[in-house]
C-alpha cells in the first residue's frame, strides 16, 4: 500500500485483540460471508489476521483502536505513540497506531482527551477515516455532493460530505439503497473496505479525481482526469484533446478553483458573522484566483490596494439589510464591483 493518498497533498494489517495467529489463507467460519473474498486476499497478503482457533469472526464488531491500528499499518504509517499520549483512554498497543493517524490528520478523537478507542466504530466514521487518509477531505467539502442514500438525513453532519463524497466514487455502498451510517461495522465490512481501500486504491482514486474534475466549474472543458503514474495525470476534455499535467500541480489548481467556486454559495450574513482575519482569507482567496495563470481575469491593481477596495465595499453592501435579505453571494458582488472598478478585467 502506497503512501501516495496522503502524501499527495502536502498535496501487515493485524486487528488488535486477542490472541491471534500468523495469517492464514482461509478461516473456517467465513464460507457463507460475503466478504470471504476480501478477507481471504487480504490474508494471503498478510494483510489481516484471526483467531488461534482458526476462526475469523466476521460479525465482530470492530473498536475504533483497533481499525486505527489497521488503517495506520495499511497507510504504511511510522509509529507515533508521542501523538497519541493526550488520549486517556488509549492502551499501550494502539498508541503508535493512533497517533500516527494523527499525525497524518486522519483523525483527531471523539474529544482532545478522548480517542473513544473502546467503542465500536460506525459505518460512517470509517468513511470519515478512509476519505481523510485518501487526501480527500477538502475536496469533499468544496465539491459539496449530495447523497443519493435514501436514509441521508441519519447521517452525522460532521460525515455527510464524506459519506456522500465516498458514494458518488462507488466506495461506499450500502444495502437495499440504505448506508446505514450509525450501524457499528464488523469485520467483515472493515475486510471489504480495507480490500477496496488498499487493493483498488488506484480505480477509487482515478474515480475521485473525475468526479472532483466533473464538479469544478471554472474548468469548462474539462470532462474526466486519470493518474497515468505517480506524478502524472492526464485530462480528458469534452472536444476529445487530452493534456498530460503534473500531479500535485494540478491538485492544487483544484484546490484553488474550488476554494473560489465556493464563495459563489456563501451569502452576506456569512460576511457579516465572520471575523476580520476570516472576511481577509474570502478575499484572498478570490484574489488567489484571479491572479493565477489559470483563471479568465487579470487584476490590474496591487493586490493590497484590491483587497482593500474589496473588503470596504463588502462590508458598506452587506451593512444594508435587503441585500442580506435577499442572500447575494460574494463572489457574485466581488466581481460585479471589482469589473465596475476596473481592478480585475477580462482577458
Amino acid at each position: 500500500m502506497k503512501k501516495g493518498f496522503i502524501t499527495l497533498l502536502v498535496v501487515a494489517l493485524a486487528f488488535a485483540s486477542l490472541p491471534f495467529t500468523a495469517a492464514a489463507a482461509s478461516f473456517k467460519d467465513i464460507g457463507g460471508t460475503y466478504a470471504k473474498e476480501y478477507i481471504e486476499v487480504l490474508s494471503q497478503k498478510n494483510i489481516i489476521s484471526g483467531y488461534n482457533d482458526g476462526t475469523y469472526r466476521p460479525q465482530e464488531k470492530v473498536t475504533r483502536a483497533q481499525f486505527a491500528k489497521m488503517l495506520a499499518l495499511a497507510l504504511e504509517l511510522p509509529g507515533s505513540p508521542d501523538a497519541a499520549k493526550g488520549f486517556k483512554d488509549v492502551k499501550d498497543w494502539a498508541d503508535p497506531h493512533v497517533g500516527a493517524l494523527v499525525e497524518a490528520g486522519v483523525t483527531k478523537g471523539i474529544r482532545p482527551d478522548f480517542f473513544g478507542a473502546d467503542n465500536p466504530i460506525t459505518r460512517q466514521e470509517m468513511i470519515v477515516m478512509f476519505v481523510r487518509a485518501m487526501g480527500m477531505e477538502p475536496y469533499a467539502v468544496l465539491t459539496n455532493p449530495i447523497s443519493g442514500f435514501d436514509d441521508e438525513a441519519k447521517i452525522s453532519q460532521f460525515a455527510y460530505n464524506h459519506v456522500a463524497f465516498a458514494e458518488a466514487i462507488g466506495f461506499a455502498e450500502g444495502s437495499n439503497n440504505s448506508f446505514m451510517p450509525t450501524t457499528t461495522a464488523d469485520r467483515a465490512a472493515a475486510a471489504k473496505w480495507i480490500y477496496n481501500f488498499t487493493i483498488d486504491e488506484e480505480k477509487y482514486f482515478n474515480r475521485a479525481l473525475s468526479f472532483i474534475v466533473g464538479n469544478t466549474m471554472t474548468l469548462e472543458n474539462a470532462e474526466r482526469a486519470k493518474k497515468i503514474d505517480e506524478d502524472t495525470v492526464r485530462i480528458y476534455n469534452f472536444d476529445r484533446t487530452t493534456e498530460d499535467r503534473d500531479l500535485v500541480e494540478f491538485m492544487n489548481e483544484l484546490m484553488v478553483r474550488l476554494n473560489y467556486e465556493y464563495l459563489y454559495f456563501l451569502d452576506g450574513m456569512f460576511w457579516n458573522e465572520s471575523a476580520i482575519s476570516v472576511k481577509s482569507d474570502l478575499v484572498n482567496t478570490a484574489m488567489d484566483f484571479w491572479q493565477s495563470e489559470y483563471s479568465g481575469y487579470t487584476l490590474k491593481v496591487s493586490a493590497t490596494d484590491a483587497s482593500a477596495r474589496l473588503t470596504a465595499h463588502l462590508n458598506e453592501f452587506f451593512a444594508d439589510e435587503e441585500n442580506v435579505y435577499y442572500s447575494y453571494s460574494i463572489l457574485e458582488e466581488m466581481l460585479f464591483f471589482a469589473e465596475d472598478e476596473g481592478i480585475i478585467e477580462m482577458k
